[in-house]
Formats: structure tokens, sequence, C-alpha cells
């Protein structure tokens, strides 16, 4: 499921409060101005204006077709509702017969819709507008029209296995995980980058129920691995942080010099939100505590604060280039230094930015995700050529891989075991500890957990 988009309540408060709240805001702190410095030296960007993405060709844009399938995606009657909904959390032999009616008949409502999402789920490049001068303001309406996009590749998916049709179904699960491509270049850390993860770990479970249930053929499986190949993505997380960093400089600078800018930036958000103070008292009490962040972030102590966030970003934007293995011996202490800013420094605290650290753990689970379901097909290809699963990974080099893709979280190869005919093959997780294929669910949700791929026929 992707994750709700974290509130925005917070930048309301700062649209009501920042044309009451003044300032005699110091124009400049040594500190601040050393860090940005820093950053101009690099050649990064100070604004989130700046941040700026390929231009890509209208033809080679799948943006285009997948807004043209939203427009003809239809909802199914509220009778069918909950019929849908049980088919995508059950196994297949217990789904009954008035489900899968439900499900045919959705698809069928759908099917012209369903050929334009797969079109663009194919095409290997995608841009949504984004009017990046919107700052924090800057809307997504895409990413709830992909999830259902998402939920009908799904019902497509289980119903090409049902009647069959193992190489379609697969086929349709491969699109389905493809959706993450769709929202892998924005810049937007706790937004896009979040369900472009969600997206994709929905399409590998979806792999995961049905691959057990099919038969396809060997081709099929070596263009599901080459699809596949692209979508970890761990260069979107960097360019994701610098856009993150950049959209906060790009703010508390125009609070300090121009606060009309400021109002601007969030007026689409006033339009939107409604509901947000049960009370008048909880809307004063809202205004009190935001004047008191304002008037922070504008005094020499808010601009030290500012340059410590910067500090942190600086630390964060390294080590998001490194695969996590390399830096997973320290990664609990830097994770509760993050804490601990977002704890003690109010800048932080204002602008939500020490979650970014968990972001970077979060990629590192994508990528196990993606290189399990890559070695689950390739499992599945030598299988369907030598009739039996092999001994040893090592056995899919070169006929199927041309390398074992490694756990991201120790360097070195996946845990493989047969299980009768089935098999597991797994990632330790981030504690680096092999917990015996012991999944996240498995432990409700606790850590520690392993990254896994089951497959039970």
């Amino acid at each position: 499921m992707v994750p709700m988009v974290r509130s925005q309540t917070g930048w309301l408060i700062i649209a009501v409060a920042a044309a009451t709240v003044s300032s005699c805001a110091p124009k400049s702190c040594p500190e601040l101005d050393a860090e940005l410095e820093a950053i101009r030296r690099k050649g990064g960007p100070l604004s989130f204006s700046e941040w700026r993405r390929p231009a890509v060709p209208d033809d080679e844009n799948a943006a285009p077709v997948y807004r043209a399938a939203f427009v003809r995606m239809r909802e199914a009657p509220k009778e069918e509702r909950r019929l849908l909904g049980n088919t995508l959390n059950k196994p297949f032999s217990t789904v009954s017969d008035a489900e899968w009616a439900a499900v045919r008949r959705h698809i069928d409502r759908n099917r012209d819709a369903l050929a334009l999402i797969r079109k663009a789920a194919a095409m290997p490049k995608c841009r949504f507008a984004l009017d990046l001068e919107k700052g924090y303001a800057l809307q997504v309406p895409h990413l709830a029209k992909l999830r259902e996009a998402g939920r009908l590749l799904q019902w497509q998916a289980i119903m090409l296995a049902k009647d069959g049709r193992s190489d379609d179904a697969l086929r349709a699960c491969i699109d389905c995980t493809c959706l993450s491509a769709a929202v892998a270049d924005e810049p937007l850390l706790n937004t896009s980058q979040v369900s472009r993860m969600a997206f994709g770990k929905e399409g590998v479970a979806l792999l995961e129920a049905i691959l057990p249930r099919i038969k396809p053929g060997v081709e099929a499986c070596g263009d599901a691995l080459k699809r596949l190949r692209g979508l970890e993505c761990r260069e979107t997380i960097t360019k994701a942080i610098e856009a993150e960093r950049a959209k906060m400089v790009e703010f508390l600078g125009k609070l300090r010099s121009d606060r009309s800018s400021v109002q601007s930036q969030v007026t689409a958000l006033v339009g939107v939100e409604t509901g947000l103070f049960p009370t008048p008292q909880d809307c004063a009490d809202e205004k009190r505590r935001a004047r008191a962040m304002l008037a922070f972030a504008e005094s020499r102590e808010g601009m030290v604060a500012e340059a410590a966030c910067l500090k942190y970003f600086a630390e964060l934007l390294a080590l998001s280039r490194k695969p996590f293995h390399e830096y997973r011996a320290t990664w609990p202490a830097f994770r509760e230094r993050s804490h601990a800013l977002w704890n003690s420094n109010r800048v932080a605290a204002l602008l939500d930015i020490g979650i970014a650290v968990g972001h970077l753990g979060d990629q590192a689970d994508w990528e196990a995700t993606c290189r399990l379901a890559r070695v689950a097909l390739a499992l599945t290809a030598y299988r369907r050529q030598h009739g039996t699963y092999p001994e040893s990974l090592d056995a899919l080099v070169p006929s199927v891989l041309k390398a074992v893709p490694c756990d991201p979280f120790t360097g070195q190869a996946p845990v493989y075991r047969q299980k009768g005919d089935g098999l597991l093959v797994y990632c330790v997780g981030e504690n680096g500890v092999d917990d015996g294929g012991m999944s996240e669910r498995e432990r409700r949700w606790k850590p520690p957990k392993d990254v896994v791929f089951r497959f039970d026929p």
C-alpha cells in the first residue's frame, strides 16, 4: 500500500502566520554563509526552482499516456468494491466465484484504460509536469491516480493467472512494478520517492503471489528481468535529498527577506485544506505556536540551526551515493543523530528534515526487494530449462544472469534455500543479521527483519 503523504498542516499554519509576524532578523550569519558557500562551490542548487529535470520529447514521454488512461478509468459499483478488495488479500484458492466475476467485470469496464496504462508502463521515460516555483505548496495529484492504475493491473494480473495465461500475467505484474518509474525523477522526498518505492513493492508482492501459480516461458522471464534491472534508482534519492535541501534554503531565505512570496507559496494549501482546526481555540493555539517558530527561524539562533541542518544534509548526501553495506556499521549512530537533530533543532522540526534519514534505509530495502524479484525470475527460468531449481545461485550465471545481484545490506549474495517444491531467497535487512528469512510481516512489522521472497506452490 502506498504510504499516506505527510500532512501539510504546518505549511497552512505558516501561511496564516506569515502575514502577521514582523521581524528585525539579522541579515547574515557566518555559520550559515559558510554552509551556503560550500553548496555553491559544489554546484548545488540553492532554490527549489533551480532544480531542473532533463527534458523529455513528447513522443517519448509516458505522462500524457498515463493522463489519457486516468480519464478513462472507471470506478466499480459500490456493491462490488468489497468483493474486489477481497481478491487482493487472500490466496487464489479461497477467492469465491462471485469475487472472480466482480474482477472480470471491473477489468472489462476498464479495458481501454488498462491498454493505455500498460503502454505507458512500457515506455522508458516519464515526466509529469511539476511547478517547482510553488515549493512546499507543490501538489502531485498523479500519485493517487497511479495507485489506482496499480490496482487495476493487479486485478488484471490475477485474472490472467487464473485463466492460465502465464506469460501475459507475468507481463502485467512487471507493468505494475514499473509504475515506480513514472515518478522516479521527481524531486519530492516525502511524496514521490516514497510512492516510487511503494509502487514497486506492490508489484513485487503481486509477483510473489502469482509466480507459484503460473508457468511463464524462458523468454517471458528474460524480458521481465531486463525491465526490472533499471528500477532500483538509488541516484534519485540523492537528487531528491539535494532538492529537499534547496527547498529549505529557498523557503527560509524568502521568509527573512520577502514575506509575501512565502505566503503566496502556500496559498494553494489554504484553498484545499479544510477542517484543520476543530475549534477557534485550537486555531489560536496553532497561530501562537507558528509565530514562535517563525520568530525563531528569523533569529540568529535560527540561522545557526539552519546551518546545522545543512551540515546534516551534506552528510546525508554523501551516504546516499554509497551502497548501504558500505556504511551499515555506522548507520545506527547516524540515525540516532538525525533523531536528535529533529528533537533539538526547531528548524529541522518545523520542516520535518529529520525524517529524511529514513529514506536511505527504505531505498536499500527497495533495492533488496527488486533484486530478490530478479533472482526469483531467474530461478523460474532455470527450472523451465532444467526441470529443477539449481543447487546454488551461482548456477544461474551466465546462462540466465550476468551476475548474481548482491544483498545491498551485506554486499554478499542473497541467502537461498529450497523448501520441497518451493524456495526461499532473502536479504538480511538493515541489521545485517540473518534472521532466518523472517520477514517484517511475520515479525508483526517490528525489526529486526529480513527482506524475503518466498515461492510456495
